[in-house]
């Protein structure tokens, strides 16, 4: 009887995470295509199950009004999300709407704490912002 009741609940486990990985892939396949209103639906259900690549990519569309009205605030609040999962894009986008005030005052203490943790990932555009934003 625990034997089955552990295989059942691995089996929803494992058709939550495809659901969760067919709603980002369907959401990026959507936005590499210029199908915004689809991303954003997808990216969203994504989003809101915790995937912090579709976090990352809700963030963009209202960075760049893709979809959506441009809301550097709307953006700051995804970028945050994916970012404190460790999603380096995010958190070397966040130094950067930290450094010029895009969004959020601007708080180069802030950004500097966003561009190291990216760049401890090894995101080499991190490390160049760190770099020009520390001999400023």
């Amino acid at each position: 009887m625990v034997s089955r009741l552990i295989e059942i609940a691995f089996s929803i486990g494992m058709l939550t995470a495809c659901a969760f990985n067919h709603n980002y892939n369907a959401g990026y396949s959507a936005y590499s295509r210029g199908f915004y209103t689809d991303a954003q639906f997808y990216f969203l259900g994504a989003a809101e199950e915790g995937d912090a690549r579709a976090q990352y990519y809700l963030g963009e569309m209202y960075y760049r009004g893709k979809g959506v009205d441009q809301n550097h605030s709307e953006a700051i609040r995804w970028y945050l999300l994916s970012a404190e999962q460790g999603y380096v894009k995010a958190q070397n986008t966040l130094g950067y709407m930290y450094q010029n005030g895009q969004g959020v005052s601007q708080n180069l203490s802030e950004a500097k704490r966003w561009y190291e943790l990216a760049a401890t990932q090894g995101n080499r555009e991190a490390r160049v912002s760190l770099y020009k934003l520390t001999v400023e």
